[in-house]
């Protein structure tokens, strides 16, 4: 699904941060956590991680417990639940369980629909994303839930979500704690960019398509779990089977 470039604990010290706020680099300190645009003096423009959007607050306490919940124990009957993944994480796929290697996705037939305990989360994010961007309709064709721990090593190698069949917007959200995403530039600068709990971000641009994004072991400080929200390509809908297009567009608009 990704193209993955050497292990994310092995790239170097980060050398900026990224100011939630003002999305500019700041030079990088280890004794302060940048979470402000109080918290810095000088900065520099960010153009290589141009496209990159963060807004804290996406969801409130309430909705936060109801999705960990769900996750993990509202399955049991109708979905896997939790896998073991790579990495020290566990997963949960919600969507197409496309074959990259060979870029096919099958049809879909076989699921019936997606979990309605998702269903008011997906609208939200699909009306909040389209409204930042002029009405550019973002229709979500996958969930995916990875949860990282402390005591497992949990860590995400720095990639590239694939850009085979999603589409231009990649869309995060984090749950239960704070934490950093590190991403190694064009240019080779390491960035780390706060990531707050229960707050959406936004890949697009140059952040989705150039820069590298990984999650570092020692930023897992207690258990988190980050849902990645993703759209099909439009060159891969200009495209597709028929058929498959059919089932895929049935299975977020299917609530079981």
């Amino acid at each position: 699904q990704r193209r993955v470039h050497g292990d994310v604990n092995d790239i170097g010290p980060s050398s900026h941060w990224l100011c939630p706020t003002c999305l500019r680099f700041v030079a990088f300190s280890r004794s302060k956590f940048l979470s402000a645009c109080v918290d810095h003096p000088e900065t520099q423009p960010a153009d290589e991680l141009q496209g990159l959007r963060l807004f804290p607050d996406f969801v409130d306490e309430r909705q936060e417990a109801q999705l960990v919940t769900y996750l993990d124990e509202g399955h049991k009957s109708r979905f896997e639940g939790w896998k073991v993944s790579q990495s020290g994480r566990r997963k949960q796929d919600y969507g197409p369980q496309p074959n990259f290697k060979k870029k096919k996705v099958k049809p879909c037939a076989d699921l019936a629909g997606a979990p309605v305990e998702l269903k008011d989360f997906t609208f939200a994010v699909q009306d909040f994303v389209t409204s930042k961007y002029e009405n550019d309709r973002f229709t979500l064709h996958q969930i995916s839930a990875l949860e990282y721990l402390p005591e497992t090593q949990s860590y995400l190698n720095p990639h590239i979500d694939d850009t085979w069949l999603w589409g231009d917007r990649v869309v995060g959200v984090s749950l239960l704690s704070d934490s950093r995403m590190t991403f190694v530039t064009k240019s080779l600068s390491v960035v780390d960019v706060p990531l707050p709990r229960r707050a959406l971000f936004v890949l697009s641009g140059r952040s989705r398509y150039e820069a590298l994004h990984g999650i570092r072991t020692e930023h897992i400080t207690s258990r988190r779990i980050s849902l990645t929200i993703r759209e099909l390509a439009k060159s891969w809908l200009a495209e597709a089977d028929p058929k498959v297009l059919e089932d895929l567009n049935v299975l977020f608009n299917t609530w079981i």
